[in-house]
């Protein structure tokens, strides 16, 4: 499988995601990773909300997260994001956080997830196959 990684900039992160020590709040990395992941489905033209229409979900199983320097509120980042595994239920995505200013590396980590549909009428979780909608967009 051919890489695919996926780049934006971080330019603004909500003053309310700092603690009082005006750095990132470490269970808010959860926060970028998330917008990261939904800015790459929409460059890929296919907005999480699509997945959605069509009850399906991906659910984290899997997370690491390492934090090399803190995120301090104004900071510039640039982050990258790599398609590591595409499984027949299941993704992998790593990530990479850059100071823009110092093109040093503050973070960096995986999530892996599963592909999970949602019954309708009962709301019940199934594990599912990664819907051919992305498949065909990962290739």
């Amino acid at each position: 499988m051919p890489s695919i990684t996926y780049k934006t900039p971080l330019n603004h992160i909500r003053l309310g995601e700092f603690d009082l020590g005006g750095v990132l709040y470490h269970a808010n990395y959860f926060h970028l990773l998330e917008e990261i992941r939904e800015g790459f489905l929409r460059s890929i033209d296919l907005p999480y909300s699509e997945l959605a229409k069509i009850g399906i979900h991906l659910a984290i199983i899997n997370s690491e997260l390492n934090f090399h320097k803190p995120i301090s509120y104004g900071d510039l980042l640039d982050a990258e994001m790599i398609v590591d595994m595409i499984g027949k239920t299941r993704l992998k995505f790593t990530y990479n956080i850059n100071k823009t200013t110092e093109n040093s590396k503050i973070f960096s980590g995986s999530t892996t997830h599963t592909v999970v549909a949602i019954d309708p009428e009962t709301k019940s979780f199934k594990v599912s196959k990664v819907p051919e909608e992305l498949q065909s967009k990962l290739k």
